[in-house]
């Protein structure tokens, strides 16, 4: 791997105008300094990123593949990372692109193959069994369905008792596949038999954000009311965090720490509503499987 740009190297340069002409007496020079990313804020960085600091280091590029459908709302690697599988809408569609093609520059991608088309509107969740079964949450109806990863043929695995499934989570150990639902907002757990049954009530619109965590549990992120809660698979739930926004869209576990996507819409109110104090946020929230809310001290924003 090159190694990378510093800011010594090449934030620093000396331009010297030359006055055309047999006599360099009227020449000037000018020098000037770039040391932070505010000053290379003029430039474009190609295949390369910026630090705060300004130091300049290897970035990423993107290539373009086409996908025949309306909008990409998921994506998902295979677990031996040589495909990546892409979940559509509005026809329900499952498209395939070889991760090998999409990592190796070599002018435009090819397009993406379209693997399998769901008896649903929306592909909204992706996941993968370590057999190498791909799995797929859709919307609506509730259903969870096995897909052949080759072939594209596809069989409902399950159905769970809610309107919409936005986000899967497996864990290959208890063979079972964890299923963050809306309408109403439950996480439920799907045996690889299609068995399902209901291990918490979020008590929000929508779980629309679901991860495994190294310990175990579950993250969870809710819509409408954007908090962030680790639940244990027996269905107790501790809120870690309450967003002053609307959804929790998506969560990611890194060696430097949690980072979370929050989605915060803008919404038009009423002037009289606009004026008076918004009501307070930031509780933390014990909850067991059924049960109600019950205050657990202050929870930070």
């Amino acid at each position: 791997m090159p190694r990378p740009l510093s800011s010594s190297l090449v934030a620093v340069g000396i331009v010297a105008v030359l006055v055309a002409g047999s006599s360099s007496a009227g020449a000037t020079a000018r020098t000037f300094r770039q040391a932070s990313a505010k000053d290379f804020d003029d430039g474009e960085a190609t295949g390369t990123t910026i630090l705060p600091d300004g130091e300049i280091v290897p970035g990423l590029l993107t290539e373009r593949a086409n996908v025949e459908a309306a909008f990409v709302w998921c994506a998902t690697p295979s677990r031996d990372g040589v495909t990546v599988f892409f979940g559509t809408g509005d026809e329900g569609k499952i498209f395939a692109l070889p991760a090998k093609a999409a990592a190796e520059k070599s002018g435009a991608l090819p397009a993406a193959r379209k693997l399998a088309t769901l008896d649903a509107a929306w592909v909204t969740a992706l996941a993968t069994r370590a057999d190498g079964t791909l799995l797929a949450g859709a919307t609506p109806g509730g259903k969870v369905y096995a897909v052949d990863p080759k072939g594209g043929a596809s069989r409902v695995l399950g159905t769970v008792e809610a309107a919409h499934v936005w986000a899967l989570a497996r864990d290959d150990k208890a063979g079972l596949t964890y299923v963050g639902t809306g309408a109403p907002g439950k996480i439920f757990a799907l045996d690889d038999q299609g068995h399902a049954r209901p291990v918490w009530d979020a008590h929000d619109k929508h779980v629309v954000a679901l991860v495994r965590d190294s310990d175990g549990s579950l993250l969870a992120g809710t819509s409408e009311s954007a908090i962030l809660y680790r639940v244990r698979t027996d269905g107790q739930a501790t809120a870690l965090q309450d967003f002053e926004a609307e959804e929790v869209r998506a969560i990611v576990r890194a060696p430097s720490g949690l980072y979370v996507a929050v989605n915060d819409f803008e919404k038009a109110t009423p002037a009289a509503a606009a004026a008076a104090p918004a009501p307070a946020k930031g509780t933390k929230i014990v909850l067991s499987t059924g049960g109600p809310p019950t205050s657990a001290g202050a929870l930070p924003r």
